[in-house]
């Protein structure tokens, strides 16, 4: 996977294009697939980072144009990766059409693009030329989740696929933090089941912890905690991560 400057212009290339709105704060996300001779490019605009300044919060931003190294044979051919949010859950899927010493695929999850954690692990399919098919399905997923896909050799090496954003339609887990920024009293709705709040520095240094109930409005009194960016995080019964958010402190 190389990165490369906004510039597309492939002679005789054919392209699917698609375009998206993943969240306010992304801009320029979008992506295709297409032939250019016989090399298959699979590319995204979007894919995220994080800017942040002395006087103002993280703001996610695209760094522009990602797509496979066409002057090199990749290992795993990767026809596509989507994933679909349904009532129940969020399915994810992908496909390959061509797989050399694939030893797993590690599926990665993340509340805002940026920070990434195993969900699952599945193995791959070795050696195949032959068509494989994937699917796995998050039984918990985020209010927002972003998801990628990383796939592993045999020896090791390893790459990602393009970033893919789903919105879960379980409208009871719409968690909202305010004001924001914050100067002494911070507070957290949306709480529907027991859980597990933390709030970290940007070092993961451990703020304040506290349980909350189900239906539970929480307020956390900030006044004796430092000015700075700060990061709250929700976990569930399980421990697994339900939503997390970045907040300031003035």
């Amino acid at each position: 996977m190389k990165t490369y400057l906004l510039t597309i212009a492939m002679a005789g290339m054919s392209l699917v294009v698609y375009a998206q709105s993943i969240a306010p704060q992304v801009i320029n996300s979008g992506g295709g697939q297409g032939n250019a001779g016989t090399v298959y490019l699979d590319w995204s605009i979007g894919e995220m980072t994080s800017v942040e300044t002395a006087t103002s919060p993280a703001t996610i931003l695209s760094q522009g144009v990602l797509q496979p190294n066409d002057f090199a044979s990749l290992p795993v051919k990767l026809i596509y990766f989507s994933g679909k949010a349904t009532a129940a859950h969020n399915e994810l899927k992908w496909a390959t059409s061509e797989e050399i010493s694939n030893d797993h695929f590690d599926v990665e999850r993340s509340p805002d693009g940026l920070r990434f954690n195993l969900l699952v692990r599945m193995p791959g399919a070795g050696n195949s030329s032959i068509g494989k098919t994937y699917s796995f399905d998050d039984r918990e997923p985020l209010p927002h989740s972003y998801y990628r896909l990383k796939q592993v050799d045999y020896d090791g090496t390893f790459s990602y696929s393009m970033i893919i954003f789903l919105k879960s339609q379980d409208v009871a887990a719409s968690y909202q933090l305010f004001p924001n920024p914050v100067s002494q009293t911070l507070i957290l709705s949306g709480v529907k089941k027991p859980v597990d709040i933390l709030i970290t520095n940007k070092l993961g240094g451990v703020i304040l912890q506290r349980k909350a109930g189900a239906d539970e409005t929480v307020r956390f009194d900030l006044r004796e905690v430092p000015s700075g960016t700060y990061i709250l995080t929700i976990r569930g019964s399980s421990q697994q991560l339900n939503w997390s958010s970045v907040f300031i402190k003035h």
